[in-house]
């Protein structure tokens, strides 16, 4: 039997008991105070009624803890389903739904687990596309701040993996991976996007040429990569966008960072 249910079950059975003996000690010392006979009719009558009266509180007062206590998980599911693995339940260990309680939180420290993990690419890692979708959300971006969004690929990396071999364009990406996080972010956050495209997101409070990042993001490959034992020298094509509007879309200015590299690329051709 469910342990929330025995303790529910237990609860009720002691305060109706508990209540009835007291309902009844009082009705005995009223009954002896006005001299009525205990054998009256009219005794039971009212024993039934405090009876009844009784079972209506109980039912009341049990249903009214139990309310609060499940929309207090609700609040907290409400708020996990929003995004925010943070947020516990906690109840104390006399309190009814305490076991329910505790199932919630230990599943929510299991979102959370893998919440973190399906947001890590397995072969870079680093931040994947469900990451940075949820980094700009989430982002505290005022007038003051800048916003800038650098979307990058590998130019011709088809031609890398025919030439190369896959096993060589996986290690060939994770040794970009390598070089980008060896860098001294302070303003920046990278991700891979997905395949051989990336994404670097810039929020500073300091004025700076966008151009900056384009050049600094350039110069991480003038010099070749080590990837199964070929050198290959890299050039990628970036598209970049300031966001201005505080109340900007996620998908569409990513969208318009896609857009603006592969304009760049077209325009290499």
């Amino acid at each position: 039997m469910n342990l929330t249910f025995k303790k529910i079950a237990l609860f009720v059975i002691c305060l109706n008991v508990i209540m009835h003996l007291i309902i009844i000690s009082i009705l005995f010392l009223m009954m002896n105070f006005l001299n009525i006979n205990i054998n009256s009719f009219i005794f039971y009558p009212i024993i039934m009624l405090f009876s009844l009266l009784i079972i209506l509180c109980n039912s009341y007062l049990i249903t009214f803890l139990i309310t609060r206590q499940s929309n207090s998980i609700r609040q907290v599911l409400c708020e996990v389903r929003d995004g925010n693995y943070h947020k516990r339940v906690r109840f104390k260990r006399h309190e009814f739904l305490s076991e329910l309680a505790d199932d919630v939180d230990k599943t929510i420290e299991l979102l959370n687990k893998n919440s973190k993990q399906l947001r890590i690419d397995f072969m870079t890692k680093l931040p994947n596309y469900h990451e940075l979708i949820s980094d700009l959300k989430k982002l505290n971006f005022t007038s003051n701040d800048q916003l800038f969004i650098l979307f990058f690929d590998v130019d011709k990396f088809k031609l890398i993996n025919d030439n190369y071999g896959h096993k060589t364009g996986d290690e060939l990406l994770t040794q970009i991976a390598a070089r980008i996080q060896r860098m001294k972010l302070t303003h920046e956050k990278f991700y891979r996007y997905g395949g051989d495209e990336f994404v670097l997101v810039v929020v500073t409070d300091q004025y700076d040429d966008i151009n900056h990042y384009i050049h600094k993001l350039d110069s991480l490959f003038k010099e070749p990569f080590q990837a199964t034992g070929y050198n290959i020298n890299v050039e990628i094509s970036i598209g970049s966008i300031n966001v201005e509007d505080v109340d900007f879309y996620v998908d569409e200015i990513v969208k318009k960072a896609d857009e603006s590299m592969y304009e760049n690329k077209q325009n290499k051709c």
